[in-house]
């Protein structure tokens, strides 16, 4: 390698620095950075040093056909650096940012192929002015390409967000790997004989079936997500419709709470115009000592107070006591559709199973809060082992699963003695986690 071979590459190379810099500055669109001046100078020193070179070696390798071996050096380098960069520049949870960084670097390949291939197939050194033409040409493809690569991924990582736990944690770490592994099969293209034009375009199948499988894994977590969605949906239908019956019942009880209240009203009138002064304190006493009948409140978060609602009718119209201990916070922080398909699966089940068990049954709910965790515990008897269940029981188990799952949490069911146990078990996310779910606050 030449000194005056590496200027030469160098001015060449100017012009298409920016078009480099661009797709990895436009990261800052998906990854909050830390809050604080030191983090983004720092940021761009990193992509300033790992860039910069890239230009200048892979045009110097293509004008002279010598020191490729530097430029995959460089190519290693960006795939090892450019995650570590993401873990210590950005700020958040890291593993969805960390799972991006491989469908961006797919995404992005694929997409500016075409300004690769144009600038490969050029006999340089170019002249200036179709220096700059190309180097236009560039530029746009990759600011165009960087642009798709965002909105695809935004979409892409809402949808990785709502995968269970450990899930995530397996993609994100295998996806540095897989990006490092990527750039070693095209060195190997490269360093099998072939031209860099020719490994280029002998790489680009492999590059198209890596991407094509990323696409495949995403339609295949849009369609879990759908049907996830699906089913909670029709559960919150189902508990809404619980709900609406409860009203009623509710509003024919104080209609006839309200009638009968009339009625003992228009007869202590009677008796006091009557004079029949012992007969209406007697009536009176009688209504002091009367049990209120009021409508009940279960809860002071409205989510579960509808669904404790609803299930205390279907307990108290199976002629099963229902009893609810401890409490849940009013501003419970899990989204109100999984907080309500998560209460409504869990009672709905114990009151269906205590109504077929035998007899004195019982459910109980128990709300417990500790280190940032809802657990909920619901007990009820159960009926005999055999027993032929309503067709579709257990749907609901899988609901409960995956709602777990999505929170870091657990489900469990256990039977002993003829009673059930059911313990669903979630994190509480953050306030910033739920405020919108769908925006780049990812790493």
């Amino acid at each position: 390698m030449t000194a005056p071979d590496l200027r030469l590459a160098a001015v060449q190379a100017l012009p298409l620095i920016p078009a480099y810099w661009l797709p990895y500055g436009f990261l800052t669109l998906l990854f909050p950075l830390r809050k604080g001046l030191r983090w983004r100078v720092g940021y761009a020193v990193l992509i300033f040093l790992l860039m910069t070179p890239k230009p200048v070696l892979d045009l110097y390798w293509l004008m002279y056909e010598r020191a490729r071996w530097i430029s995959i050096l460089q190519g290693v380098l960006m795939a090892v650096c450019i995650p570590l960069g993401l873990l210590v520049f950005f700020s958040g949870d890291w593993r969805p940012g960390q799972f991006a960084f491989f469908p961006f670097t797919c995404l992005h390949s694929v997409l500016i192929l075409p300004s690769i291939l144009l600038l490969t197939w050029q006999p340089w050194p170019l002249p200036p002015g179709r220096l700059l033409l190309v180097s236009g040409i560039f530029f746009a493809g990759s600011l165009v390409t960087a642009l798709l690569s965002v909105a695809f991924l935004r979409r892409f990582l809402a949808v990785v967000r709502r995968l269970p736990g450990p899930l995530i944690t397996v993609l994100a770490v295998l996806s540095p790997l897989l990006g490092l592994t990527l750039n070693m099969l095209q060195a190997l293209e490269i360093f099998s004989g072939r031209t860099r034009a020719q490994a280029i375009v002998h790489f680009i199948p492999s590059l198209l079936a890596i991407t094509a499988a990323f696409l495949a894994l995403l339609l295949v977590l849009l369609h879990r997500q759908n049907r996830q969605n699906l089913e909670i949906a029709a559960a919150y239908q189902a508990m809404q419709a619980d709900s609406l019956q409860t009203q009623q019942a509710n509003a024919e009880t104080l209609r006839a709470l309200q009638s009968e209240h009339r009625g003992r009203l228009r007869r202590l009138q009677t008796l006091l115009a009557e004079n029949r002064a012992d007969e209406a304190l007697a009536l009176l006493r009688q209504l002091t000592r009367q049990e209120n009948r009021a409508v009940r409140r279960y809860a002071d978060n409205p989510v579960a107070d509808v669904v404790l609602a609803a299930a205390d009718r279907r307990c108290r119209e199976a002629g099963v006591p229902f009893t609810i201990q401890g409490a849940l916070a009013r501003d419970c922080p899990l989204p109100a559709a999984d907080l309500a398909s998560l209460l409504y699966n869990l009672l709905s089940n114990a009151a269906e199973a205590a109504a077929l068990g035998p007899r004195p049954g019982d459910v109980t709910v128990r709300f417990s809060t500790v280190a940032g965790r809802l657990c909920v515990t619901v007990q009820n008897t159960a009926p005999p082992q055999g027993h032929r269940r309503r067709p579709g029981h257990g749907f609901g188990q899988q609901i409960l699963r995956d709602i777990a799952a999505r929170y870091d949490g657990s489900y469990t069911l256990t039977l002993e003695n003829g009673r059930a146990c059911a313990v669903a078990m979630v994190r509480l996310p953050a306030p910033n986690e739920t405020e919108a779910p769908d925006a780049g606050r990812i790493l």
